[in-house]
């Protein structure tokens, strides 16, 4: 994959553009690290996730990435203990301490073979899409390797990028070179401080589709989900209860936000596995996603 930045652009624009690594400056695809060979659609496959996503903005699943035993399947927690390794977000706005995290990028080309782990990058959001914490670049410690090959990662990822892979053929775009974001939440909540998931409020991510993912769930009360259409109609309201249960969103056409968590004893935890998908050869879509406001900024 070849990005480059426009030779119109202004020194200030590349400046900014500098700090996202791999994405701006050239990186080959053959740099990535091989963590999967996903199986993906047909042009004429029909799959009812994606009729949904299509129609509604949105598809729901209770458990569709559940382990079957609980408790003695041990790649399920193998995958649970990732959320015990995360990092306290230094970058809350609010001061809060009540959000860990850890923050990776991965790339997919529609005609490729393998979805790739790309060498690090900040997560830079813009401001239009995070009053709460945009327009700066947040590092954060990378996922860890171990979790790029635990089959309930990789259960939700191959699944989520059939499915948007899909939405994109659907609607015309065959073309599709994928920017993949893997964000690891975990919101604690205690007499202290209450948890908030989206501390931004109601709010769109400025990505394409993301995917997300009840880890779990111990302690609290709250945590509701609310999809919204861009005119701010409630569509649907969603409590993740349920190791597993998914929640796959249209980022470009919906809105969403979560209710704050409150504890029901001392300490309770919500945790959430986040994966973000931004189709880089859909119009609009790396300017929406990074908010740079001109529609030159980027020749992919």
């Amino acid at each position: 994959m070849d990005v480059t930045v426009n030779n119109q652009s202004t020194c200030i624009e590349y400046d900014k553009l500098r700090p996202l690594g791999w994405l701006a400056d050239g990186t080959k695809a053959e740099n990535g690290r091989i963590i999967s060979f996903p199986i993906i659609p047909q042009l004429n496959d029909a799959i009812s996730y994606s009729d949904e996503i299509i129609e509604n903005g949105y598809f729901y699943e209770r458990e569709l990435c559940s382990p079957v035993h609980i408790g003695n399947d041990i790649d399920w927690h193998s995958f649970k203990a990732h959320w015990d390794r995360l990092t306290v977000d230094k970058y809350m706005a609010d001061g809060g301490t009540y959000r860990l995290r850890r923050y990776s990028t991965l790339f997919f080309e529609s005609h490729g073979m393998a979805i790739l782990k790309m060498p690090y990058m900040p997560l830079f959001k813009s401001s239009s899409y995070n009053s709460f914490a945009g327009d700066i670049f947040r590092e954060f410690q990378e996922t860890e390797s171990s979790l790029f090959f635990n089959p309930y990662f990789l259960r939700l990822l191959n699944e989520s990028l059939r499915v948007f892979i899909a939405c994109e053929n659907q609607c015309g775009r065959t073309k599709q070179k994928w920017f993949i974001e893997v964000d690891q939440y975990r919101i604690t909540a205690d007499k202290k401080q209450i948890g908030k998931p989206t501390p931004e409020g109601i709010h769109s991510d400025g990505t394409n589709y993301f995917s997300l993912m009840l880890v779990n769930r111990e302690g609290i009360s709250g945590g509701v989900s609310s999809l919204y259409d861009n005119d701010l109609n409630l569509k649907r309201e969603v409590t993740l209860e349920y190791p597993g249960d998914v929640i796959m969103l249209d980022d470009a056409s919906m809105m969403h936000g979560v209710t704050s968590l409150e504890p029901l004893e001392d300490h309770g935890v919500r945790d959430i596995l986040h994966i973000s998908f931004t189709n880089l050869l859909r119009p609009g879509s790396v300017n929406r996603r990074f908010g740079f406001g001109s529609a030159d900024m980027l020749t992919i």
